[in-house]
């Protein structure tokens, strides 16, 4: 039974039912009922139509909910159901336990992309989909378990560990970055009340050991890459040519290879051999990487010979950079005979080699990731002299360790 007339206290006070359900609708707020069970019980409700489909969502019972909190919450409920937002069903997703793949797609979508960079947010999905996701990932969260996270880290580690593009390794390394975003998915369910606090199955999962290795090449190893790079400028594969010029580069200025990569033409300061980096690591608007004579003749000569805007352009598209370097970055460090070596340990090298020249930590990593607002020739007196310096001093060292004659 139902009827409409306007909800006042005295009238919620009197009102009973003894045969059935009674329903009373609020005149001054249209969407708002009142529902009357013959126990004596009086609950609130909401009536809206979410994108042409009926919803009921409740509000709460009488008093607990008094009557003008009961026409606040359905005025708020009504503007949602306005905008496509049906309360019902988020309570029913709510109270539906999640599976772990179920809230790792909403982890990765509303907190790994909003506070890691890209390519972290991809190695880590892939991290997942490889290890984690065949294993564990169609159980509920509250199902993920040690002894299943065991099964898991187990699997991983017997993996064999090959590399192939979109794949992550496999083996004991892989085993425990497993472990480790497992942890940091279940530490985020914890937060968000999907699970007890103190109940992350992965936290205290035993890891392999990691044996630190040195990334800073030796003066011999400097030499040898460097040989390799220059037998590769004068192959007749430009893909080879250009990767060359990205080695040395980051070799010569101790810049990431993937932000010199990316490098634009427009980034080249020309009157102040500056090249001005956006988007660093350190989230600075700038980082200005001071060129010395072999650093800017390698430069110099990228941004002539390109119609790109990018200094290092990919052959099959002008409008892009080139992809990370796997095939050929393999191909020359093998010649150099350092099948072990990566990109980044050329950051390295160039730091180490800053400290064998008696420079501090502080002068290092003051040029390695400092930041400077002005980006305009306009500016260019502004540059600060010592750091300009200190790069060129630790440049002219890498290239003499490279057989490098100074411009």
């Amino acid at each position: 039974m139902a009827l409409e007339r306007k909800l006042t206290q005295a009238f919620i006070e009197k009102i009973s039912t003894d045969k059935e359900k009674l329903e009373v609708v609020d005149s001054v707020v249209p969407v708002l009922r009142l529902i009357v069970r013959p126990t004596g019980r009086k609950v609130f409700q909401a009536y809206v139509r979410v994108n042409g489909r009926q919803s009921r969502p409740g509000i709460g019972s009488w008093p607990t909910i008094t009557l003008d909190e009961a026409r606040r919450k359905a005025r708020r409920i009504a503007a949602d159901a306005d905008e496509g937002i049906d309360l019902a069903l988020r309570r029913a997703d709510a109270r539906k336990e999640q599976t772990l793949d179920e809230f790792a797609e909403r982890w990765f979508r509303d907190h790994a992309s909003i506070i890691h960079k890209a390519r972290t947010v991809y190695a880590n999905r892939s991290l997942y989909r490889v290890h984690i996701s065949p294993k564990l990932g169609r159980l509920a969260l509250s199902k993920v378990t040690r002894d299943k996270v065991a099964e898991m880290f187990a699997a991983a580690s017997q993996m064999r560990a090959t590399a192939k593009p979109g794949r992550p390794l496999g083996g004991k390394v892989a085993a425990n970055r497993s472990v480790a975003l497992l942890s940091m998915i279940m530490t985020t369910a914890e937060d968000w009340n999907l699970i007890p606090k103190g109940s992350d199955p992965a936290k205290r999962q035993r890891r392999h050991k990691e044996h630190r290795r040195r990334g800073a090449l030796s003066p011999d190893a400097i030499k040898r890459l460097s040989d390799a790079c220059r037998e590769a400028a004068q192959s007749s594969d430009r893909q080879m040519q250009i990767v060359a010029d990205l080695i040395e580069l980051s070799l010569l200025t101790g810049v990431r290879p993937g932000e010199m990569r990316t490098a634009r033409a427009s980034h080249v300061q020309a009157d102040e051999k500056v090249l001005a980096l956006p988007n660093n690591k350190e989230q600075d608007k700038w980082k200005l990487i001071y060129l010395g004579p072999d650093a800017w003749a390698i430069v110099a000569k990228l941004k002539l010979a390109t119609a790109s805007d990018w200094l290092f352009p990919s052959e099959r598209r002008e409008d892009q950079p080139i992809s990370p370097p796997r095939g050929a970055w393999d191909k020359i460090r093998g010649k150099a005979g350092l099948p072990d070596t990566t990109l980044h340990d050329l950051r390295h090298t160039w730091a180490s080699t800053g400290l064998d020249e008696d420079f501090t930590l502080d002068q290092i990593g003051d040029i390695m990731g400092h930041a400077d607002p002005t980006t305009t020739k306009r500016y260019a007196y502004l540059l600060d002299g010592t750091r300009r310096t200190v790069s060129n001093e630790i440049e002219g060292r890498v290239a003499q360790l490279m057989g490098r004659r100074r411009k």
